[in-house]
Protein backbone atom coordinates (compact mmCIF):
# COMPACT_ATOMS: atom_id res chain seq x y z
CA UNK A 1 0.00 0.00 0.00
CA UNK A 2 2.74 1.84 0.75
CA UNK A 3 4.70 1.77 -2.21
CA UNK A 4 1.62 2.32 -4.25
CA UNK A 5 0.51 5.25 -2.59
CA UNK A 6 4.30 6.17 -2.88
CA UNK A 7 4.49 6.18 -6.78
CA UNK A 8 1.12 8.10 -6.97
CA UNK A 9 1.89 10.85 -4.27
CA UNK A 10 3.58 12.81 -6.91
CA UNK A 11 1.42 12.67 -9.18
CA UNK A 12 -1.55 14.07 -6.90
CA UNK A 13 1.28 16.76 -6.05
CA UNK A 14 2.24 17.72 -8.84
CA UNK A 15 -1.40 18.86 -9.93
CA UNK A 16 -1.76 21.16 -6.94
CA UNK A 17 -3.96 18.35 -4.43
CA UNK A 18 -3.52 17.56 -1.00
CA UNK A 19 -2.96 13.95 -0.88
CA UNK A 20 -2.71 11.89 2.43
CA UNK A 21 -2.85 8.45 3.70
CA UNK A 22 -3.56 7.13 7.17
CA UNK A 23 -3.68 3.31 7.76
CA UNK A 24 -4.98 2.05 11.06
CA UNK A 25 -3.10 -0.44 13.11
CA UNK A 26 -4.25 -3.97 12.92
CA UNK A 27 -4.05 -6.87 11.25
CA UNK A 28 -3.43 -6.78 7.08
CA UNK A 29 -1.98 -10.24 6.61
CA UNK A 30 -3.91 -11.46 3.64
CA UNK A 31 -3.33 -14.36 0.76
CA UNK A 32 -3.50 -12.44 -2.39
CA UNK A 33 -1.80 -11.77 -6.01
CA UNK A 34 0.50 -9.22 -5.10
CA UNK A 35 1.20 -8.09 -8.60
CA UNK A 36 -3.13 -7.69 -9.22
CA UNK A 37 -3.51 -5.57 -5.98
CA UNK A 38 -1.19 -3.59 -6.68
CA UNK A 39 -2.38 -3.07 -9.71
CA UNK A 40 -6.32 -2.11 -9.08
CA UNK A 41 -5.24 0.14 -6.04
CA UNK A 42 -3.24 1.77 -8.39
CA UNK A 43 -6.07 2.26 -10.50
CA UNK A 44 -8.32 3.50 -7.72
CA UNK A 45 -5.80 5.67 -6.29
CA UNK A 46 -5.15 6.82 -9.96
CA UNK A 47 -8.12 7.41 -10.95
CA UNK A 48 -9.24 9.48 -7.89
CA UNK A 49 -6.34 11.88 -8.70
CA UNK A 50 -7.02 12.13 -12.50
CA UNK A 51 -10.92 12.91 -11.96
CA UNK A 52 -9.80 15.84 -9.16
CA UNK A 53 -9.15 18.72 -10.45
CA UNK A 54 -9.01 20.89 -7.35
CA UNK A 55 -8.76 19.46 -3.81
CA UNK A 56 -7.85 16.39 -1.93
CA UNK A 57 -7.12 13.14 -2.33
CA UNK A 58 -7.42 10.79 0.94
CA UNK A 59 -6.45 6.84 1.29
CA UNK A 60 -7.72 5.09 4.37
CA UNK A 61 -6.78 1.64 5.45
CA UNK A 62 -8.71 -0.16 8.37
CA UNK A 63 -9.34 -3.45 10.03
CA UNK A 64 -11.81 -4.75 12.05
CA UNK A 65 -14.00 -7.76 12.38
CA UNK A 66 -11.50 -9.98 9.92
CA UNK A 67 -11.77 -7.50 7.42
CA UNK A 68 -9.67 -5.12 5.44
CA UNK A 69 -10.99 -2.11 4.26
CA UNK A 70 -9.79 0.76 1.62
CA UNK A 71 -11.52 3.89 0.88
CA UNK A 72 -10.19 6.52 -1.20
CA UNK A 73 -12.24 9.75 -1.06
CA UNK A 74 -11.61 12.84 -3.72
CA UNK A 75 -13.52 16.27 -3.97
CA UNK A 76 -13.74 15.27 -7.79
CA UNK A 77 -16.02 15.66 -10.06
CA UNK A 78 -18.34 12.97 -8.63
CA UNK A 79 -20.46 10.10 -10.01
CA UNK A 80 -23.88 11.95 -11.97
CA UNK A 81 -26.97 10.21 -10.92
CA UNK A 82 -27.46 6.80 -12.21
CA UNK A 83 -23.59 6.44 -12.79
CA UNK A 84 -22.95 4.51 -10.24
CA UNK A 85 -24.58 1.33 -11.78
CA UNK A 86 -22.79 1.40 -14.92
CA UNK A 87 -19.31 2.73 -13.37
CA UNK A 88 -18.05 -1.41 -12.93
CA UNK A 89 -19.44 -1.97 -16.45
CA UNK A 90 -16.61 -3.31 -19.14
CA UNK A 91 -16.36 -0.50 -21.74
CA UNK A 92 -18.43 1.59 -19.81
CA UNK A 93 -17.53 5.54 -19.27
CA UNK A 94 -19.62 8.24 -17.73
CA UNK A 95 -21.02 11.00 -19.16
CA UNK A 96 -18.67 13.83 -16.97
CA UNK A 97 -15.35 11.55 -17.71
CA UNK A 98 -16.16 12.13 -20.94
CA UNK A 99 -16.96 16.03 -21.14
CA UNK A 100 -13.74 16.66 -18.65
CA UNK A 101 -11.74 15.43 -21.43
CA UNK A 102 -10.38 12.53 -19.12
CA UNK A 103 -8.54 9.46 -21.30
CA UNK A 104 -9.39 6.09 -20.46
CA UNK A 105 -10.52 3.09 -21.57
CA UNK A 106 -13.57 2.13 -19.38
CA UNK A 107 -11.83 -1.23 -17.98
CA UNK A 108 -9.98 0.30 -15.12
CA UNK A 109 -12.98 -0.02 -12.29
CA UNK A 110 -14.20 -3.39 -14.61
CA UNK A 111 -11.42 -5.12 -13.70
CA UNK A 112 -11.05 -4.19 -10.35
CA UNK A 113 -14.32 -5.71 -9.92
CA UNK A 114 -12.66 -8.82 -11.23
CA UNK A 115 -9.55 -8.94 -9.06
CA UNK A 116 -11.30 -7.99 -5.76
CA UNK A 117 -14.37 -10.38 -6.37
CA UNK A 118 -11.67 -13.45 -7.39
CA UNK A 119 -10.44 -12.85 -4.05
CA UNK A 120 -13.47 -12.71 -2.21
CA UNK A 121 -13.46 -9.54 -1.27
CA UNK A 122 -15.96 -6.22 -2.90
CA UNK A 123 -15.68 -3.29 -4.03
CA UNK A 124 -18.46 -0.31 -4.32
CA UNK A 125 -18.57 3.10 -5.04
CA UNK A 126 -20.42 6.15 -3.21
CA UNK A 127 -21.27 9.58 -4.39
CA UNK A 128 -23.34 12.40 -3.73
CA UNK A 129 -23.43 13.05 -6.84
CA UNK A 130 -21.68 15.69 -9.71
CA UNK A 131 -18.93 17.93 -8.76
CA UNK A 132 -19.42 16.39 -4.72
CA UNK A 133 -16.49 14.00 -4.97
CA UNK A 134 -16.34 10.41 -4.44
CA UNK A 135 -15.21 7.18 -2.44
CA UNK A 136 -14.22 4.06 -3.36
CA UNK A 137 -13.99 1.25 -1.32
CA UNK A 138 -12.16 -2.15 -1.62
CA UNK A 139 -13.16 -4.64 1.13
CA UNK A 140 -11.10 -7.89 1.40
CA UNK A 141 -11.00 -11.08 4.22
CA UNK A 142 -8.09 -10.74 6.72
CA UNK A 143 -6.19 -13.95 7.92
Amino acid sequence: MKEVTDELKQKALDKKLKFSLNVDEGNYKTKLDTDKMRQIIGNVIDNSIKYTPAGSVDVDLSTADKKMLLKVSDTGIGIPKGGIEKLFKKFSRLENANNGNITGTGLGLYLTKEVVKAHGGKVWVESEGENKGSQFFIELNAS
